[in-house]
């Protein structure tokens, strides 16, 4: 849609060719409608392929390892990693969107990580219920973890939203995001197998590519109204 579909033009003054532009309410109404609505589907199906993909991933290691506590345990840890690869994309998009410009809202990433996080929840269930080789028991600061570490991850997907209602609502995305970051750093820089200690790297990595400095000092402007298009709505 092109600017002027958004403005009207009315004269100003007594030239004829002097006009001012003023917002035309009900055109950017339902073109801003719609672009949410297209949103919003695009994200809901990302959302539930994501979550599909990792129910794959869990079919797929019952396959290889079978039905019962091998089999669970890899699910388990798969599922987790893929949910990550998620959480580093979106952690790192704020500050690639000033490089690339088609690279996806950090806001629709970090969703889709709490989307493969939820089904990793599931399969830590499913582990320590269902594939358990002795009934489950949960002392007091396993139980606080397994809630807390449940409440970051809602608290961040809440959150996650492209346009945050309030301070508070940021300021919680934000302690969610870092809190999460500060645990994939200390869990991988400490994780048994020698070879996934260098995904600590990457996690570290993802803070470095979060706070690039944007391409140019100034914005382009454009020179004539004429050549300018809808501003976007993230």
């Amino acid at each position: 849609m092109e600017y002027h579909a958004i403005f009207y033009s009315v004269p100003s003054g007594s030239s004829q060719q002097s006009h001012t532009l003023i917002p035309n309410a009900r055109v950017f109404a339902c073109y801003a409608s719609g672009n949410v609505t297209d949103s919003f589907v695009r994200s809901a199906r990302l959302l539930l392929a994501v979550a599909l993909c990792n129910l794959f991933i869990i079919a797929l290691c019952f396959a290889v390892y079978g039905p019962d506590t091998e089999g669970a345990g890899a699910a388990t840890r798969n599922t987790a990693r893929f949910a990550v690869c998620f959480f580093l994309a979106g952690f790192a998009a704020p500050g690639l969107r000033k490089w690339l410009q088609f690279y996806p809202d950090p806001s629709i990433l970090i969703q889709a990580f709490v989307a493969a996080q939820i089904v990793h929840f599931w399969s830590v269930i499913a582990l320590h219920t269902r594939f358990a080789a002795e009934p489950l028991h949960l002392g007091t600061p396993q139980i606080a973890i397994v809630v807390g570490g449940f409440s970051i991850v809602l608290g961040l997907g809440l959150t996650a939203t492209r346009r945050s209602p309030s301070r508070i609502y940021r300021a919680a995305h934000v302690l969610c995001l870092y809190l999460i970051w500060l645990f994939l750093v200390l869990d991988y820089s400490q994780h048994p197998i020698k070879a996934l200690r260098l995904v600590a790297i990457l996690v570290v990595l993802a803070l470095v590519l979060r706070h690039l400095p944007r391409r140019h000092a100034n914005e382009p402007t454009a020179t004539h109204m004429s050549s300018c298009h809808a501003p976007s709505l993230e």
